[in-house]
């Protein structure tokens, strides 16, 4: 691990600090804005940029996992979404 990322134990997500058992603690920072940028572009864009299949597998896996631990991951994309719209 990079000396710039965090460790599992130090992450914050959309919801605040990560949940020890959240399949969300396992990533820093970064990567789960990542994950949430995969999110919101499957949600709202999908449009065939690079990388396209990549982010559409990384958000079904990603809304998976969160339907298992009952993460609502849409709903965040969608306002993330909305405000890149308004220019926020």
């Amino acid at each position: 691990m990079e000396e710039n990322q965090k460790g599992p134990a130090e992450e914050v997500g959309p919801k605040g600090p990560a949940e020890p058992t959240s399949w969300r603690s396992h990533f820093n920072e970064r990567q789960l804005k990542e994950i949430e940028f995969c999110q919101t572009y499957a949600a709202n864009f999908a449009h065939g940029a690079t990388n396209h299949n990549v982010m559409m597998i990384v958000s079904q896996m990603a809304d998976l996992l969160d339907k298992a631990t009952g993460y609502d991951a849409r709903a965040l994309a969608k306002k993330i979404a909305d405000a890149m719209v308004k220019g926020i």
